[in-house]
């Protein structure tokens, strides 16, 4: 079940930098903390989703720690929803210079996005600093997605609730988007807790058109 100030806050939500994105989506739902979803506007029909579900952001620069390998990249951010967009673009990044296109980075950016607001928001007990550990590898014909935190428990790799698709944003179910964008999105979610702290694993096959 999702944390329980996450079915009381309405997804599409966001800070300053998500003013001014008004574009070719009419009814554009922004990602909440200017992440950006590839060198051009990227469309809901670019990703599967419903025509008013779509998505822009912003590239900003990098400020959380990285470290490379040819095939993955792990960043670790602090609990800030500001450093959200950095791990968006060290995503694109990635994904660019190994020949990943930009739906399969975008995927993977909305899913972390609704992820990662919901830990950081939600998930401490304490208004103390915490570390959030990232890696992106890829394996095979999979994009592979960990990440790794101290938050409370919470498994996102459950049914997420029903969500009325014909229904207008305003009318569906508050909370319930955001892990269903996630199941939608992903090949696979799974989630293992150890030593009190949450282990998520996403998976995103490239053998689709990405």
């Amino acid at each position: 079940a999702a944390r329980g100030p996450e079915a009381a806050t309405p997804d599409g939500q966001g800070d300053a930098s998500a003013k001014g994105r008004g574009g070719a989506c009419v009814n554009a739902k922004p990602l909440r903390h200017g992440l950006r979803t590839g060198s051009a506007d990227i469309g809901s029909a670019d990703i599967g989703l419903p025509a008013d579900l779509c998505y822009r952001g912003v590239r900003l620069p990098g400020t959380g720690g990285e470290a490379v390998d040819k095939d993955r990249v792990e960043i670790s951010i602090a609990n800030d929803v500001h450093e959200i967009a950095d791990v968006a673009a060290r995503i694109d990044e990635f994904c660019e210079t190994r020949g990943i296109g930009p739906k399969t980075a975008n995927a993977v950016n909305v899913s972390l996005d609704e992820l990662l607001t919901n830990t950081i928001d939600y998930g401490y007990e304490d208004d103390g600093p915490h570390r959030i550990g990232i890696a992106l590898s890829r394996q095979a014909d999979d994009l592979v997605v960990e990440i790794e935190d101290d938050s409370r428990e919470f498994d996102p790799s459950g049914s997420p609730p029903d969500v009325d698709l014909d229904a207008s944003l305003e009318d569906r179910v508050v909370g319930g988007l955001g892990l269903f964008l996630v199941h939608e999105l992903m090949d696979s979610v799974d989630y293992h807790r150890d030593e009190g702290r949450n282990f998520v694993t996403l998976k995103k096959s490239l053998t689709e058109t990405s």
